[in-house]
């Protein structure tokens, strides 16, 4: 297999066995590629039109390794090239192109300034009551998180009037902005017009940018893997995530993170929870429960699992 080389006048020759064989390359006068090949006597080769193996074609055989490391190359002794000029190279610039990272961004200073907002689904699973997804309201300078089970995700919108009925009313400040992804269960006029009638700007991330509402995406993220420690941990059917996700979110409330100096619940609530009531769960518990027939008020003891310690806890954390 002989690789040819083209001459001045357009014709193209190979090596010869009688004759120095050398390594050339040639560089068109209406701007070509640069051609890779071997010439035959290289006596007879006039060398005008030609330049022995420069930058660039040492970056192209080289697979588009960076320019530096063949500066570097040559100064070792590796490798000789004459033209040390090279332009950016558009193979490179198409190949090896990606996303800049994204800056951090501030936290508000106020509650409701600012609501993360996303919709997530628990491996098509669906709870004892019928519900595939559940939707998360996150506020930005707390934390502090709101879960609401859907059956379809057409229910976002009156979970989203839910929670802003209250959060308002038990903080009595107003929610200012919004913020969620482009899916369609946010994306309708019935939404735009309640958020307008409100004066709520709903911010939406640009497509296939997830980063710009990533404190949604890793505020799901956290509650599932909590999720699927508690449903692992307890032995329970799979089906009863619904009531382990909200007690995972009862808990992410209670607990600090290294974003936050306290708890969620306390710049929510303005003082420490109460943390003495809780219990693990998915236990088995057996409750002695009176027998008012009874003249002395004997016990029926019964054995249940502790599935809705948030319910529980609504009570004794008053």
């Amino acid at each position: 297999m002989y690789l040819l080389c083209l001459s001045d006048e357009g014709n193209v020759s190979g090596p010869s066995v009688e004759c120095g064989v050398s390594s050339v390359a040639r560089v068109s006068s209406v701007g070509n590629d640069v051609i890779d090949g071997l010439v035959a006597n290289v006596n007879e080769v006039n060398f005008s039109g030609y330049i022995v193996c420069s930058i660039s074609l040492w970056h192209k055989r080289l697979a588009h390794t960076n320019v530096k490391n063949i500066e570097k190359m040559q100064t070792k002794g590796m490798l000789k090239y004459d033209s040390k000029d090279f332009e950016k190279c558009e193979t490179c610039v198409k190949s090896k192109f990606t996303k800049k990272p994204f800056p951090s961004v501030k936290r508000n200073t106020s509650l409701l300034e600012l609501i993360h907002s996303d919709i997530c689904e628990l491996n098509g699973i669906l709870t004892r009551g019928g519900k595939r997804y559940f939707i998360t309201f996150c506020d930005d300078f707390s934390r502090y998180l709101h879960v609401y089970l859907l059956r379809s995700k057409d229910e976002a919108f009156d979970a989203f009037k839910r929670y802003k009925a209250e959060v308002e009313n038990q903080l009595e400040r107003h929610i200012k902005i919004l913020r969620s992804d482009r899916g369609g269960e946010y994306f309708n006029q019935e939404f735009d017009t309640f958020c307008e009638e409100n004066g709520i700007k709903h911010e939406r991330t640009s497509p296939y940018t997830p980063q710009q509402n990533g404190l949604a995406e890793r505020t799901n993220r956290t509650l599932c893997e909590m999720v699927n420690c508690m449903l692992n941990q307890s032995g329970q059917p799979n089906n009863l995530w619904g009531e382990a996700l909200l007690t995972a979110c009862y808990v992410h409330n209670r607990i600090t993170s290294r974003v936050i100096p306290t708890s969620p619940y306390e710049l929510w609530k303005g003082r420490k929870p109460n943390l003495d009531y809780l219990k693990v769960w998915g236990v088995l518990l057996i409750i002695g429960l009176p027998i008012l027939s009874e003249p002395n008020w004997e016990h029926e003891l019964i054995r249940v699992y502790l599935l809705d310690m948030h319910k529980i806890a609504r009570v004794t954390d008053y």
